[in-house]
């Protein structure tokens, strides 16, 4: 079905969301069959319709494995294929992730949107500059926990819970383990706090967000829009009464094996779900 920028406006619009109301914002233009314009057009109605966007931009390519590091980090010093990774130096123009897509790299690289710093999980905002600037290598999340208390909103358009980053803020409201992670910046290896885990069983969740959700379709896919603050909390009860929620089932995942370690220890009557 042939998608032109009319139907992604109209259905932004009809999403009804506040007009000062900030948006989290996860495409994959994948998705989608054809669209008349291209990303450029997702991009025109998106501005036309929120004042107030942020991305993700973030950067893995920079990361690197020391050859000793803390415990229980979910990662393996000694891999072969790790240690012998030559990372790059995060630039402020560099490009995002090929897995956040190509509409996220054409989003950062407009005129009008701006960049954190944070040499792996920077965001790209939009009229975001204080939000931007809450972002420290002690509190990669800190743009997101910012919006949540300015009534912002969470655009899933033509994608699924795994991309939802948010949800890696109410995993760890609600104990689960986050992780030591190292990267190059401009100034030398930066060593990163609170870095999240696996997002591959995020889509567990759905069910459960549903009554709060707002959806529109576009052509054969959908953008669906979350109330941020109620979703984070809807979030954190849901892993609070099944710690072992929301998890992927790969048997090598590191991030997953940590997090079942932990319930073990602390909660001992749970089993997977």
């Amino acid at each position: 079905m042939i998608i032109s920028f009319r139907d992604f406006d109209r259905a932004f619009e009809n999403l009804n969301i506040p007009e000062e109301s900030p948006v989290i914002v996860h495409v994959d233009e994948t998705a989608f069959d054809e669209i008349i314009g291209g990303n450029e057009a997702i991009l025109g109605a998106l501005f036309a319709n929120f004042k107030h966007i942020l991305m993700p931009a973030f950067t893995p390519e920079t990361m690197l494995t020391p050859r000793t590091g803390p415990a229980n980090n979910a990662i393996n010093y000694h891999d072969p294929l790790k240690v012998a990774h030559a990372p790059d130096f995060f630039q402020p123009d560099m490009s995002v992730s090929s897995e956040l897509g190509e509409f996220a790299e054409l989003f950062r690289a407009h005129q009008d949107t701006s960049r954190s710093r944070h040499p792996v999980l920077s965001f790209t905002g939009h009229n975001l500059p204080t939000t931007l600037s809450q972002q420290t290598l002690q509190n990669p999340f800190g743009p997101i926990t910012y919006l949540e208390q300015r009534n912002a909103w969470v655009l899933l358009v033509g994608t699924d819970q795994i991309k939802n980053t948010s949800l890696h803020i109410a995993t760890k409201r609600a104990g689960r383990p986050q992780f030591v992670r190292w990267a190059l910046s401009q100034t030398g290896i930066k060593q990163l706090e609170d870095f999240p885990g696996c997002s591959d069983g995020f889509e567990h969740i759905r069910p459960h967000l549903n009554i709060i959700s707002k959806r529109q379709r576009i052509g054969e896919e959908y953008v669906i829009a979350y109330p941020l603050k109620e979703m984070l909390d809807i979030t954190q009860k849901h892993i609070q009464s099944n710690p072992l929620s929301m998890l992927c089932d790969q048997s090598d995942c590191l991030s997953c094996h940590e997090v079942r370690n932990h319930v073990a220890k602390h909660h001992p009557k749970y089993q997977s779900d």
